[in-house]
This record gives C-alpha cells, sequence and structure tokens, in this order.
C-alpha cells in the first residue's frame, strides 16, 4: 500500500491530465515485498497517463532487514516499456530511521539500488534519475532516564 490507497486503485486515481504522482510507503517491521503489486498498475495506466514525474518515497522504521525482492527489478521494466513517452523524471527517496544499532549491511543493499535494480532507468538518457538515501539515528533510545 502507498498512501494507505490500495494498489489495486492506482489506476483510477491517475488521470490523464495529471503530471505528477508520488507514492510514499513506510515500513515499520520486517515485511514482504512492499512493491508487491504495484508494477502490475504501473504496466496497466503506462498508456493512459501524461506524468513527468513520479516520485517514490520510502520511509524505513526498522531495524529489521525489509525484503528488497524481485519487485524492485519489475520497476526498472515497467518505466520503461512504451507508454511512458511524457516521462522526465523519477525520484526515489529513501529514509531509513534507526533505533539502536545502525544496520550497515541494509544500508549497503539500498544504496546499490540504483545499480542492482534501477540499472536502465538510472543510466537512461532520456528520464532523469534521481536517487537519495538518508540515515537518521533516534536519540530517544540512546536518552538516560
Amino acid at each position: 500500500m502507498f498512501n494507505n490507497v490500495n494498489l489495486s486503485r492506482l489506476c483510477t486515481i491517475v488521470s490523464p491530465s495529471m503530471k505528477k504522482l508520488t507514492l510514499t510507503s513506510s515500513i515499520y517491521g520486517h515485511t514482504t515485498d512492499i512493491f508487491s503489486g504495484l508494477c502490475s498498475e504501473l504496466f496497466r495506466i503506462a498508456r493512459q497517463n501524461s506524468l513527468e514525474n513520479l516520485a517514490f518515497r520510502l520511509q524505513i522504521e526498522t531495524d529489521l532487514d525489509c525484503n528488497i525482492g524481485d519487485e524492485w527489478g519489475r520497476l526498472d521494466e515497467a518505466l520503461l516499456r512504451s507508454g511512458w513517452s511524457a516521462l522526465k523524471e523519477v525520484s526515489f527517496e529513501v529514509v531509513m530511521f534507526t533505533y539502536g544499532k545502525p544496520n550497515m549491511k541494509m544500508k549497503e543493499r539500498l544504496m546499490e539500488l540504483p545499480y542492482t535494480r534501477f540499472p536502465t532507468v538510472s543510466s537512461s538518457q532520456a528520464i532523469r534519475f534521481v536517487f537519495s538515501m538518508q540515515e537518521i539515528m533516534h536519540s530517544s533510545i540512546h536518552a538516560s532516564t
């Protein structure tokens, strides 16, 4: 789910005149692939949109590893199919909150996303790809009582 919108309804909220779409999701624990179902919806709206900017914002609020499954790679494929002729920019922002010891393994996996899961979009001449990753350490966990 992104922004509490069931992904199966994504095609009903994207109007032909919409220029920008931001999809936001938060992970609060170990979860299945958060993009599950997203790519099939992007395939469905490909020819019926005039989106110029597609932004993904992912907030990870757990010290557990998150599943970076096959759907992440299908996102690359979904956005490069015909039907996205107006698309000029894809941005992907990840904010990872840590509550104790930093999860270096997860941070490394997330930093590699442009190369491992979005190689075609991130190197496209036609589409500007912007990736950012920020780690925020919650200090309230370390406060003494």
